[in-house]
């Protein structure tokens, strides 16, 4: 997420989500169960829901409205990592106008390029099955697409050469956004 970027103004939102945890989540994650997650979706307590593709395992993630707005009510600024379906949600459910979003590409100056760079990433990180990677990679290439197609959705496009020049890129973005 966004630690460090500025943390006296940004607070990063967990998602829930059904997936199954995994070693190095870091408290990104709030895991329920299938029944739970239809439940608070049906319930209005999910702002933005997705199901992410999976040849695994049935992975929905959402975002609650309610954690959103502690924030925002706090002054600061809620950061949440998503994709394209989540992000979409809660354009919709907020107003385009009230997020401050950014797409994230690995490095490279082609789509082949840049999906290996990720795969080399993903197998480096230790954390997935070579099912899941592949997963990934398919989930990954749509998203890049769709990230073309949507370019409406995005106040800037970053690109994850090196993971200090990217968080001071958007730290820089985000703190004029605030004005501070």
């Amino acid at each position: 997420m966004l630690a460090g970027v500025g943390s006296e103004y940004i607070e990063n939102i967990a998602i829930i989500t059904t997936r199954n945890p995994k070693q190095g989540d870091d408290g990104e994650y709030v895991y329920v169960t299938q029944k739970e997650f239809e439940r608070m979706k049906r319930g209005g307590i999910l702002v933005a829901t997705a199901q992410i593709p999976s040849s695994t395992e049935n992975r929905q993630y959402g975002y609650r409205g309610a954690d959103i707005e502690t924030v925002w009510n706090s002054g600061k600024i809620p950061s949440v990592v998503t994709e394209l379906q989540l992000l979409e949600g809660l354009a919709d459910y907020y107003g385009r106008r009230s997020l401050l979003s950014f797409g994230l590409l690995p490095p490279g100056n082609s789509k082949r390029t840049r999906l290996s760079q990720l795969l080399h990433r993903l197998r480096g990180r230790g954390r997935d099955t070579e099912q899941h990677i592949l997963d990934r990679l398919k989930n990954a290439e749509q998203d890049m697409t769709l990230l073309r197609e949507r370019k409406d959705l995005f106040d800037h496009i970053v690109v994850n050469e090196d993971l200090t020049s990217l968080v001071e890129s958007m730290r820089k973005k985000v703190l004029a956004v605030s004005k501070v």
